[in-house]
């Protein structure tokens, strides 16, 4: 019997371990229905446990369309917004517009399949007249509080109780000679999750005037041109592009799945530095005749106040807008929206725009609304 006991013991013991060592995903505090001034700024939080490095997406949808986008493309989907850390447990929205105002949002924390997802919450502007489905906050007077404690204390009772008497019972009928009920061992609960492993980076020339070539860390050429190249899970795909053998003309830009890269100067080739997903390569030629891609925006004439210009400043980047084209330093009225380039490849840190965190990652151009005096900067690899 007491080889049974011991054995029952060390096997409660591992399975302990097994349940601790692969915990689930728990949501420990959710999201909240927030309000905010039209043009101001709002941040949303969520704490959880065993997230240990699980992806974490925000979504957004918009109550008239019923279409939904996440965090990172939403700049692009509603004008005038601006996200910080998206992809984080706390994300900011600042100039938050009345267009917003009744939109739902919800984190989805861990794979697309298998994660958690938390409430569903909605964004309000102040002033406006509040949806009729406003998710009900979490109760916070005394009361609910007080109740809240006295339900916990008692549930605690009622565990320690019954957790005492299963272990009289359960010692007793272990120890009885006559009782012929089995000993009983309660079965711990073990969620198993298994974190699904990145595939390998795969980048494909798209047509037969884009070919490929593979880049060392040095940013040198290494082997012949090939149509694609697989990189290793998990580490960025340094590779270079170039027009075929052949072409006529020079590289107006080159698009690497949806981003758009452009090059400086007259170039028939480009590095691409630091990407992180598999993706599609093709790329555009000027013939000769055509105007360089950077150039290609059109530029408002009107004349202004001085008093309304500010100036934006580009370090290893330049910005098209308003009289500016492709230019390093200039003035645009405020609230101008300017076109900001990457000086070549792509830089995966992202950009620091007036000294905050890093924005726009994996992005070689965005469009910016212009408030103030800005700097736009970003480190090179």
């Amino acid at each position: 019997m007491k080889k049974i006991v011991s054995l029952l013991a060390v096997l409660c013991l591992l399975l302990g371990c097994v349940s601790v060592a692969s915990a689930a995903i728990q949501i420990t505090q959710q999201p909240e229905t927030q309000t905010v001034k039209a043009g101001g700024n709002v941040t949303f939080t969520v704490k959880a446990k065993g997230v240990n490095g699980s992806a974490i997406t925000w979504y957004f949808t918009n109550p008239e369309t019923g279409e939904t986008t996440t965090g990172k493309k939403l700049s692009s989907v509603v004008k005038g917004v601006k996200v910080q850390n998206p992809n984080s447990l706390k994300i900011t929205l600042k100039k938050v517009p009345e267009a917003m105002h009744g939109w739902t949002m919800h984190a989805h924390i861990g794979r697309k399949t298998g994660g958690v997802d938390t409430d569903e919450v909605m964004i309000l502007i102040a002033g406006l007249e509040p949806p009729e489905d406003v998710p009900a906050a979490a109760p916070k007077d005394e009361e609910d509080t007080k109740e809240t404690a006295d339900t916990k204390n008692e549930d605690s009772k009622d565990t320690k109780d019954t957790a005492k008497n299963t272990g009289k019972n359960s010692g007793k009928n272990s120890g009885s000679k006559g009782s012929d009920e089995p000993a009983v061992t309660p079965e711990p609960q073990i969620v198993y999750v298994t974190p699904e492993p990145p595939g390998p980076i795969v980048i494909t020339a798209n047509g037969k005037a884009t070919e490929l070539y593979l880049m060392d860390s040095k940013g040198q050429v290494v082997g012949d041109a090939v149509s694609e190249l697989t990189f290793e899970a998990g580490k960025p795909a340094n590779f270079y592009v170039k027009m075929a053998e052949g072409t006529e003309g020079t590289l107006a830009y080159v698009t690497v799945g949806n981003t758009r890269l452009i090059p400086e100067g007259e170039v028939t080739g480009m590095s691409v530095r630091g990407w992180e997903t598999s993706a599609t390569v093709k790329i555009k030629v000027n013939k000769g005749d055509e105007e360089p891609m950077a150039t290609r925006v059109p530029v408002v004439e009107e004349d202004v106040d001085e008093s309304q210009l500010v100036t934006v400043t580009c370090t290893n980047c330049r910005f098209t807008g308003w009289h500016n084209t492709y230019a390093t330093t200039g003035k645009v009225p405020v609230g101008s929206t300017i076109m900001v380039f990457a000086d070549s490849g792509l830089i995966r840190k992202g950009y620091t725009i007036n000294g905050q965190d890093k924005q726009f990652k994996n992005q070689a151009s965005f469009e910016f609304v212009v408030e103030e005096d800005t700097e736009i900067s970003l480190e090179k690899q």
